[in-house]
């Protein structure tokens, strides 16, 4: 049913952020299943740490995703959306384009002053300034520089050094997302041609699509220490260190509620302080490590609805999620059409780090850099 979730998806609401949403949520079932089957997946989840609550998973993420794909069609999410990414972005003035350039690069070294194949996950996350989520401030920036991608030289290379570098450093959710937030664009702006040629082109993407990850669960094997085969690689698109760590977290989410009872609210609020840039709220990890979880890295999508409120929060939190991600499609202007490619560049890190980190997006790097752009454009020359 979970899988006929998505289905239901892209029938009534086409390749869209609702379907890619849902199906990124039913990626972390994969390697649990596989897992709960075979016996055969990854890391911590292949060490039984935690027993597997296979049947909990499945109807919880039925129920989320059931609720938030039926509010997506009562409230006509996709037409909303369309009608949005059809706007056309402003014009930039030279000197803007420079600003954005500047800041991707900036806050890369922020993000990630090392550069390093093998650091730990310490090292990767040891950022110049306190906080979190200034990588996510990179992909703003170069977002705002989209529509010159094509055009411009320097953007071509702005997004070439951010994408290595990141890579380099370990960081595929941003890649991720924004690979596939950029495509995901590009397949709604052009979803009401039928020509021959936009077929093909859309064949082509998925192929493009089919490679990138294949490259992502390459570097995760690299970086692991482990051989290389591209058969191994193909093979292992089911369970990716990424979803299968993930999914190791879902069931230590429940496993947690089982042994101590629900937070009441405690990670929901936690998620939303965390939404400013500069604080670090105990959190998912830092709660589930006090009681001696093992924490590969990483927040569930549904981590926080199970473990705050129980069967119940998943009716609540999918509510307010989508009332959330609607609200910036209701309004059809440039600024929540920069929000709007961002939501689209976040799912992956939204459904497998948790929310935190798209709130400070959402709520403050696409307002600051609109702004600074506005005041580059109006002053320079």
């Amino acid at each position: 049913m979970n899988v006929a979730i998505v289905g239901f998806s892209f029938y009534f609401n086409g390749i869209d952020f609702i379907t890619f949403f849902l199906t990124c949520a039913n990626t972390l079932l994969f390697p649990i299943l596989i897992q709960y089957f075979t016996g055969a997946s990854y890391g911590d989840l292949s060490l039984n740490l935690v027993s597997l609550h296979m049947p909990q998973l499945l109807n919880y993420n039925y129920i989320y995703c059931s609720v938030f794909l039926f509010l997506s069609v009562i409230f006509n999410y996709k037409r909303n959306e369309y009608e949005l990414i059809k706007l056309k972005f402003k014009k930039r003035k030279e000197f803007t384009v420079a600003i954005n350039n500047l800041i991707a690069i900036m806050f890369t070294f922020v993000a990630f002053p090392r550069l390093s194949f093998a650091s730990s996950a310490n090292e990767r996350f040891a950022m110049l300034l306190p906080g979190h989520a200034w990588n996510q401030l990179v992909i703003v920036a170069l977002i705002f520089n989209l529509p010159y991608l094509r055009t411009k030289f320097t953007v071509k290379l702005t997004y070439l050094f951010v994408i290595c570098w990141f890579l380099i450093n370990g960081e595929r959710a941003d890649v991720t997302g924004l690979v596939f937030g950029m495509i995901l664009y590009l397949l709604i702006k052009n979803s009401g041609q039928t020509k021959f040629k936009t077929i093909i082109r859309n064949v082509f993407i998925f192929i493009l699509l089919f490679l990138f990850l294949v490259l992502l669960n390459t570097i995760a094997t690299v970086r692991s220490g482990q051989s290389v085969t591209l058969v191994e690689e193909i093979k292992g698109l089911l369970t990716t260190p990424t979803t299968t760590d993930v999914g190791y977290l879902y069931n230590v989410a429940i496993d947690y509620v089982q042994s101590f009872g629900i937070l009441h609210g405690q990670l929901f609020k936690a998620n939303i302080i965390s939404a400013i840039p500069f604080t670090s709220p105990l959190g998912f990890n830092a709660i589930t490590e006090a009681v001696k979880y093992a924490n590969p890295g990483g927040e569930p999508l549904l981590a926080m609805p199970i473990m705050d409120y129980g069967t119940w929060g998943l009716f609540l939190i999918a509510t307010l999620d989508f009332i959330f991600f609607r609200l910036f499609v209701q309004y059809k202007n440039t600024f929540f059409k920069y929000e709007l490619v961002l939501l689209l560049c976040s799912v992956p890190r939204m459904v497998w780090y948790g929310r935190s980190y798209a709130y400070s997006s959402i709520l403050f790097f696409v307002p600051l850099v609109f702004i600074i752009d506005y005041i580059v454009d109006k002053y320079s020359k």
